[in-house]
């Protein structure tokens, strides 16, 4: 039985040095037995490294939508800044691949420095490989030279190839009709899925059974000192909203936020609606911008900041009294868990200078704001404004409520999300 296993793993070995591409790999998952092969798939790394901590160890990370820089894009960020800090010879690769709206070749692709600007980073060793499309074939072989592969895109199923894998899980795939084969490949890669928020967590679980390796480790959004040093200025009756102008997947309904507005503009008299967010330039985005436009047109004191600068963005969280969120509006989170917000990153900046968040009782808002403590949750549309009416009336509210916020943005730090970090990638891995 030993000399059998000791094949088995010298087999492996050889095959994830020269296969060719998956189906090759899956043709050898029936040869051996099935099963058998998934067990040995996840095969001790002292076979590559002998356990010996590499002096510069090589760190992948893929993302196929860095165009977007987002939210997910700033997480994927700090992940490599984290690897920047842990070790001073680390490597560090983000893998890219031509999106809808963009070719990686074209001028106007994200650079390391618009990283940097776009979320106030600062990425010194860190680097961007393009390719004009990723398969399972292409990373197969790619990935296979790293010593950690991170598949942090949305919905990815590609399968790691390097000697230890994690999946930033922002919101799990489902798993392929009728292929079972592939689907465990997928599962059995990766050492550990790293969740967003419980509620990524709860679904990452319900999609690839219990006995998966996950922990919830939340997005950073500031430092500590940064939040702490902040000056609180005087705020302005200012409602915002912070997020990408798309249309489907989580959209994040500015629609539905200036419907709102209009519909109930004698509570907000004296009040202005600033929303904010990067735009999309496929042709469906590109409609649902145009109906934004001609909605905001129709009512009064809306204001629609396309593609602001973030110095521009700060001085608005600096301003605002209340942030709104309304993402899986009008949704079945059963049905479409997908169209939550997964997380929600911008609401806890906004928490971060005080602002007031009202917002939607679905998704990862519902961990971030303890309704009545320092925020408001709401179900209905009745409940939304009456919130909304709740604080607007009463100045002690908005102060006690506001410094209540701030309090619980200190546990989405970056210092946090490091120490959490360490928890998983520990000195045996780096």
């Amino acid at each position: 039985m030993k000399l059998k296993n000791q094949f088995l793993r010298k087999l492996l070995r050889i095959t994830k040095l020269y296969i060719i591409d998956i189906r090759t790999e899956l043709s050898l998952y029936r040869w051996l037995g099935g099963k058998k092969y998934i067990d040995y798939y996840k095969f001790d790394v002292a076979i590559f490294n002998e356990n010996k901590k590499p002096k510069s160890p090589k760190v992948l990370i893929y993302n196929k939508n860095l165009p977007a820089l987002g939210g997910g894009e700033k997480h994927m960020a700090l992940f490599c800044k984290y690897f920047e800090l842990y070790n001073s010879e680390a490597i560090i690769h983000i893998l890219v691949e031509d999106s809808r709206s963009i070719c990686v070749f074209d001028p106007k692709y994200p650079t390391i420095q618009d990283i940097n600007k776009q979320f106030n980073i600062d990425l010194s060793k860190t680097s961007i490989i393009k390719r004009k499309a990723i398969n399972q074939d292409f990373l197969t072989k790619f990935s296979f030279n790293y010593d950690i592969f991170i598949n942090s895109t949305i919905d990815s199923r590609l399968i790691g190839f390097a000697k230890r894998n994690f999946y930033n899980c922002m919101f799990p795939p489902k798993k392929e009709d009728n292929d079972d084969l592939l689907n465990q490949l997928f599962k059995k890669s990766y050492l550990c899925f790293i969740s967003n928020s419980d509620f990524t967590n709860q679904w990452l679980h319900r999609y690839w059974g219990y006995e998966i390796q996950s922990q919830c480790i939340y997005p950073p959004v500031f430092t500590e000192h940064e939040i702490f040093s902040r000056i609180k200025k005087p705020k302005k009756n200012i409602i915002l909203s912070v997020g990408r102008f798309f249309f489907g997947a989580h959209s994040k309904r500015q629609d539905i936020m200036i419907d709102f507005w209009n519909n109930n503009h004698n509570e907000f008299i004296g009040w202005e609606l600033h929303l904010v967010g990067n735009r999309q330039i496929n042709k469906e985005d590109k409609k649902y911008i145009e109906d934004i436009i001609l909605k905001a047109s129709k009512g009064c004191n809306i204001f629609l900041h396309f593609d602001m600068p973030i110095g521009d963005l700060h001085k608005l969280y600096e301003s605002a009294k209340i942030y709104w969120h309304a993402t899986g509006f009008g949704v079945d989170v059963d049905v479409n868990p997908e169209k939550m917000e997964h997380f929600g990153i911008t609401t806890v900046e906004a928490m971060s200078y005080g602002i007031i968040p009202i917002v939607i009782n679905k998704g990862g808002q519902c961990e971030i704001v303890d309704h009545g403590i320092n925020g408001y949750k709401w179900d209905t549309l009745n409940e939304w404004i009456e919130y909304n009416r709740i604080v607007i009336d009463n100045y002690e509210l908005q102060q006690k409520i506001s410094n209540e916020a701030i309090n619980k943005s200190y546990n989405y730090s970056v210092e946090n999300f490091y120490t959490n970090c360490d928890r998983i990638f520990s000195e045996k891995i780096l």
